[in-house]
């Protein structure tokens, strides 16, 4: 395997190589100039969380695109796994893209460290996007072609913002620009369907069963800003940051009620903790 350099390392189109900031910063998501899709993969003490539904995401996305892979679920997980050794991640998080551009076809593997548990952090501060998010036909998968998203999520943070607050162009929700959205009042907990135009993203659907196990009802549906506002809880979701309590947005501060949340919390860490999210 050889001695660990300096740079991580990278899978890129069948070669191990070491990137510098400014090739990894080429790869990320909105700045990838093709057709394709990728999935963010949390992994904690060294082994993928989930791989089974982001890889299953993942095959769908190639079909939607006209893309193929050689590697199937269990040898794109033992690749996965090198790139972990051979980077010695613990706690990262693990992207894997499948795209083309007017050249030919790439596969690329990027794992980066990180310092974020994702059943435990402070509560976040979202900014309300001026990008509006509208429901097409490839709105089920993560594409590289993110441009909105990631230009939404750097102008909240230029602002000190964690995190951007997407809404279509009727004012009504549909998800964060690197997240899911929730939110309980009068005692149900609501996501936006996605219907709306959000992602069904791998961490909603564990928080939607979880819900289901701690008998909190759940509703999907079309809502304007003013209910979150006016919610009792809110909080985010994505497989790095696990669950998130939101505590303002914009300049408006969130009623601090902390009753679900916890208990959602609770039961994630408790399943991250667990062999189902292997």
């Amino acid at each position: 395997m050889g001695k660990r350099t300096a740079g991580p390392v990278i899978y890129f189109n069948g070669e191990w190589l070491e990137a510098n900031d400014t090739l990894l910063e080429a790869l990320k998501p909105g700045r990838l100039r093709g057709q394709g899709v990728f999935e963010t993969v949390a992994v904690t003490g060294g082994a993928l969380c989930f791989w089974p539904e982001h890889h299953a995401r993942f095959t769908r996305g190639l079909k939607a695109y006209g893309l193929r892979c050689r590697f199937g679920r269990r040898a794109l997980q033992d690749l996965a796994a090198e790139l972990i050794a051979r980077n010695r991640l613990t706690s990262a998080r693990l992207r894997v893209a499948r795209y083309r551009d007017m050249k030919e076809d790439y596969l690329v593997l990027v794992g980066t460290p990180t310092h974020t548990d994702p059943v435990a952090g402070p509560a976040l501060s979202v900014h309300v996007s001026r990008h509006r998010r509208s429901k097409d036909r490839y709105s089920h998968l993560k594409s590289v072609t993110y441009q909105p998203f990631y230009h939404a999520h750097q102008e909240a943070l230029a602002l000190g913002r964690h995190e951007a607050l997407l809404l279509d162009r009727g004012g009504r929700i549909v998800e964060g620009s690197t997240t899911n959205v929730f939110f309980v009042a009068a005692g149900e907990l609501h996501t936006p369907a996605t219907a709306v135009g959000c992602l069904n993203g791998i961490v909603r659907q564990q928080v939607i069963k979880l819900a289901s196990q701690i008998e909190l009802r759940v509703r999907r549906g079309a809502y304007p800003l003013s209910c979150l506002l006016k919610a009792d809880e809110v909080f985010l979701t994505n497989s790095l940051i696990g669950i998130r309590p939101v505590a303002k947005v914009d300049g408006h501060r969130l009623k601090s009620q902390q009753v679900w949340t916890p208990r959602l919390s609770d039961a994630y860490r408790r399943l991250l903790n667990g062999p189902n999210s292997r």
